[in-house]
């Protein structure tokens, strides 16, 4: 093939079209521009040609899908194609001007081989009408599907920068704990989870004012449930740096809050973390909780000054072996 006739070739249209003209004017113009060695061919895909197609990541204004391109792209130095290709669609919805933002995200991105992410060309939905751009799969997993920043946790696909306006809670104090924990923890993820990302809950115990449970997230966690919210922030605070804390979360059915920690948690849960509170013992050889302690001797004397004074008394109390200074009732005494 000639070099004209491999001009004519891409300026024919390979008999597509998308539907939409302005769109069918930048595949051209984008194919024009190809480099007839070292690109592959950018086109319009019709949508039928994927295969297994699998959700792996949202937002507000993207999905991203992992699918099989039966056809495959067209390589444009040997104009055979690829078949079977794995491939990532980012599926741009929501949008008030969506070809134009169409056609500006696709001018972000390369068709030359060489780069480490591929832009394919474009589909669309035919259910939703969403517009679809189509990469190359084998380096996609590395950026961000928002941003396209390289992600702070590759493994685990988590993007600080995104995550701190991605989510909401519903609660602005525990809005305002993660956006500020996010902040100051540049090397720990700290976010809030949906409910529904945690799998195989099973109750490991149940204190005063905590229920402990097992769960599979990401990975292996334990959930601690809290009545409400203020004691849950309360906790985050009280919890020392050898106990890592993934996130926040709310139990959809009842409405509880949770803590989500690591694993670990389990395996130490009344051996060096209190049963009633779930916090760390204050002396963990005695398993004693001072916190839990001061808690569970109830008692007022109606009158403001000696209440102050007991209570002043008992926040000296700093070993299991102190005796705990409190008001007796009168009826107590034989």
């Amino acid at each position: 093939m000639t070099s004209q006739e491999e001009i004519e070739y891409l300026k024919s249209g390979l008999d597509w079209t998308s539907g939409n003209e302005k769109i069918d004017k930048f595949i051209q113009k984008r194919r024009l521009n190809t480099d007839l060695y070292n690109d592959v061919v950018f086109e319009w895909i019709p949508y039928n040609q994927f295969n297994e197609i699998k959700e792996i990541g949202n937002n507000c204004s993207i999905t991203v899908y992992s699918a099989i391109w039966r056809n495959g792209p067209l390589c444009n130095n040997k104009y055979t194609r690829d078949s079977n290709k794995e491939v990532a669609l980012k599926c741009l919805h929501n949008m008030q001007n969506p070809v134009d933002i169409l056609i500006n995200e696709a001018t972000k991105y390369s068709t030359t081989n060489a780069k480490l992410l591929v832009l394919y060309g474009i589909s669309q939905n035919p259910d939703t009408n969403d517009y679809i751009l189509v990469f190359s799969n084998e380096n996609f997993g590395k950026d961000c599907i928002i941003c396209d920043e390289i992600y702070t946790d590759i493994q685990y696909k988590w993007c600080k920068p995104c995550n701190f306006i991605s989510w909401k809670s519903g609660d602005d104090k525990i809005d305002s704990l993660i956006q500020l924990k996010i902040n100051e923890r540049s090397d720990t993820r700290f976010e809030w989870i949906p409910f529904n990302q945690f799998n195989k809950i099973r109750k490991i115990g149940k204190g005063m004012f905590v229920s402990i449970y097992a769960a599979i997230w990401e990975y292996e966690v334990t959930l601690l449930y809290y009545n409400d919210s203020q004691k849950l922030l309360d906790k985050v605070e009280e919890f020392d740096s050898s106990c890592k804390i993934y996130g926040l979360s709310q139990n959809s059915d009842k409405k509880d809050y949770i803590l989500a920690l690591q694993k670990e948690y389990c395996m130490e849960y009344g051996k060096k973390y209190c049963k009633n509170c779930g916090i760390k013992f204050t002396q963990i050889r005695y398993l004693w909780c001072k916190p839990c302690t001061n808690i569970f001797t109830k008692w007022t004397v109606e009158n403001e000054k000696i209440d102050d004074l007991i209570q002043e008394m008992k926040l000296r109390t700093n070993s299991c072996f102190n005796i705990v200074f409190e008001w007796i009732p009168y009826n107590q005494l034989h």
